[in-house]
């Protein structure tokens, strides 16, 4: 079940998105699908199971931040920085990570950051195939 969501011209910014968070109950998803976040600084917020959809990236600071399983499903992601982004269980299919900083992630999939997603989701080295929760992790 989806939260809510108050009018776009409302979440502009990081302070305007983390009050929205805030405010989801429990249980529901965070809808900040179609909106442009283009540049804001995302770094070390909890982003857990938000819809992104069709949302501009280009340029944000994801840096630390929690992105479980969201979906990024035909987002444009050209030069975001996900640098130790926790995104695991995360829905990339068709989206656009061009020159994006990938960190950790760009060791398991070396051509996302070259060419729009044509992987599902963001764990596992077969597209459309969905690996256990940090399976990618040596210990």
């Amino acid at each position: 079940v989806s939260a809510m969501r108050p009018p776009p011209d409302s979440l502009r910014t990081v302070p305007e998105i983390r009050a929205y968070l805030m405010r989801v109950p429990e249980g529901t998803i965070p809808d900040l699908s179609g909106l442009r976040l283009d540049s804001l600084d995302f770094s070390g917020l909890d982003l857990r199971k938000a819809n992104l959809t069709r949302s501009s990236l280009r340029g944000a600071n994801f840096t630390g931040a929690d992105l479980f399983s969201c979906d990024l499903t035909d987002a444009i992601a050209t030069g975001a920085n996900f640098e130790k982004a926790n995104m695991d269980g995360t829905t990339l299919r068709r989206a656009d990570f061009r020159r994006a900083n990938l960190g950790k992630h760009a060791n398991y999939f070396p051509d996302l950051a070259r060419r729009r997603s044509a992987i599902s989701r963001m764990i596992g080295s077969h597209p459309s195939v969905e690996v256990p929760r940090r399976a990618y992790e040596t210990p």
